[in-house]
């Protein structure tokens, strides 16, 4: 993979997003290969997600309620290349709000997986996996198309089972090789999405491979821990739950050699129960962060690893949302 090959699937998968946003299922055959394959958590009439073929996409963005505010970002984007293929995970949040009549919102969130191909015109989806992790408001019209199962993990008849399966779907598996073509600032935020990826695709994994062997994390409310603490708390708190989901957006990162001082919002999770986030008709259009991560990280071997986390549970106001 170039980087001029990174930049174009980068902007593939923004374009998509900026047209679902938008409505635009004209420009949608620019995203996707005629025939893509398309597995939906928000599907409703099979349990396999299958709304497959352009037409299937044309059909999921056009069942989206209008509303007077929406507004979605990508964060955590990874990618891998290698000749003609290439595979990407991402999380998309969103925010919609209707003020016709009563004032209601709804916050959503998205984890995505997609292999893309080299065609004559340029990098394309042909396959497209994502689940919808979590909602959140009285904004029912805008989740009412949507299927919105049991949030907790477990087996029954006739389950949904995530379309994302962590082990199979993740860029390393899929792209064994690749080369290196990012910065040094986007390596250090790579590390980061791995160690969430991880975490929300149950792949732990590749915790081990963001964290130093000397790992130090504080993290309420389990006080701090060492790398093995660290991943089995973690591991012990995640299972019970079908979905997590940890977005970060970078406030700063400084690098100085082989070390960094990064601080990151974490954009999804306002469910607090002593400081709930409450969207109004004069903060809607500002990103609110639910928590920040302070992490000290070091560069070992070529690559960059965590061996500091403290986070910081609290909601922030992070500026304004990005015109997309």
């Amino acid at each position: 993979m170039n980087r001029q090959d990174y930049e174009e699937i980068k902007g593939v998968f923004e374009r998509f997003i900026s047209n679902w946003c938008n409505r635009n299922t004209d420009d949608l055959c620019n995203c996707f290969v005629q025939d893509v394959k398309c597995y939906m958590g928000t599907c409703k009439d099979s349990t396999d997600g299958g709304r497959h073929s352009v037409n299937g996409v044309t059909g999921f963005v056009n069942e989206m309620t209008k509303c007077s505010h929406l507004h979605m970002n990508i964060y955590n984007f990874l990618c891998r290349a290698k000749d003609e293929k290439a595979y990407m995970t991402a999380i998309v949040t969103g925010v919609a709000a209707t003020a016709k009549g009563e004032w209601k919102t709804c916050e959503f969130d998205f984890m995505f997986a997609n292999s893309l191909i080299k065609t004559n015109d340029g990098w394309k989806i042909n396959e497209m996996r994502f689940d919808l992790t979590d909602t959140n408001g009285e904004f029912k019209e805008f989740m009412e198309p949507w299927f919105i199962g049991e949030p907790k993990a477990r087996w029954f008849e006739g389950v949904h089972l995530p379309m994302i399966c962590g082990d199979l779907d993740n860029v390393w598996v899929r792209i064994k090789e690749c080369e290196e073509v990012l910065t040094e600032v986007e390596q250090i935020y790579a590390t980061f999405s791995r160690y969430a990826f991880g975490i929300d695709a149950v792949s732990f994994q590749h915790l081990d491979e963001a964290f130093s062997d000397d790992l130090v994390m504080n993290m309420a409310p389990f006080g701090s821990m060492d790398k093995r603490c660290a991943m089995q708390t973690l591991k012990f708190h995640r299972q019970p739950d079908k979905y997590w989901i940890h977005p970060a957006k970078v406030d700063s990162i400084e690098i100085d050699r082989d070390e960094a001082k990064v601080r990151l919002y974490r954009m999804a999770g306002h469910r607090q129960r002593h400081n709930p986030l409450i969207l109004t008709a004069e903060n809607i259009d500002n990103e609110h962060a639910c928590a920040r991560y302070e992490l000290k990280m070091r560069k070992e071997n070529g690559q960059w690893r965590i061996n500091r986390l403290d986070y910081f549970l609290g909601i922030l106001d992070v500026g304004p949302y990005e015109n997309r």
